[in-house]
């Protein structure tokens, strides 16, 4: 199951499989009401997606073909042959949040060993005179449990804030 439909952002893997085939993938999708403040489309969640290999490597490329680049259109193929399951991570009602950045596990063996990264505001405290961002880490093994880590932050970190993560 890939989920209910949704315009996804933000694309990202574990660093250990960029530019090579991956078994995991993790995308924003855009909430269907905009940003009370920033009057553009935001994300309410992370969504986990976890592709097959089963389909037959000339089947993927005839695809990829077909469609130019690899995108909604090549996982909507992959749908179809059933080679595509996801799962969300939900931030909660009225909590946006922005692209997740995957962080390795330290000794990890396992692609999805590791976690993701956002940074999420709560649009409700913010309507109250708050302005509540928070540092939310999530174990890519337990994707839609809770959050493993919640961590407040003293300032309101603005939707558009990217980065990423370099081991020191």
């Amino acid at each position: 199951d890939l989920g209910p439909p949704a315009f996804m952002d933000f694309p990202t893997v574990s660093p250990k499989v960029v530019g090579r085939e991956n078994e995991f993938g993790y995308f924003a999708p855009f909430a269907k009401e905009p940003s009370l403040r920033a009057g553009v489309g935001v994300s309410n969640s992370l969504r986990k997606y976890r592709f097959s290999s089963e389909q037959p490597q000339q089947e993927q490329q005839q695809q990829q073909g077909q469609h130019g680049e690899v995108g909604f259109p090549q996982v909507h193929q992959l749908r179809q042959h059933g080679g595509v399951s996801s799962e969300e991570h939900h931030y909660g009602e009225g909590v946006s949040g922005q692209e997740g950045i995957f962080v390795p596990r330290p000794g990890g063996v396992k692609e999805d060993d590791g976690w993701l990264l956002v940074f999420t505001f709560d649009e409700a405290a913010a309507a109250n005179g708050g302005h509540h961002s928070e540092l939310r880490i999530i174990d890519a093994q337990n994707f839609s449990g809770p959050p493993a880590a919640r961590i407040a932050l003293p300032q309101r970190v603005p939707y558009g804030f990217h980065g990423t993560f370099v081991p020191l």
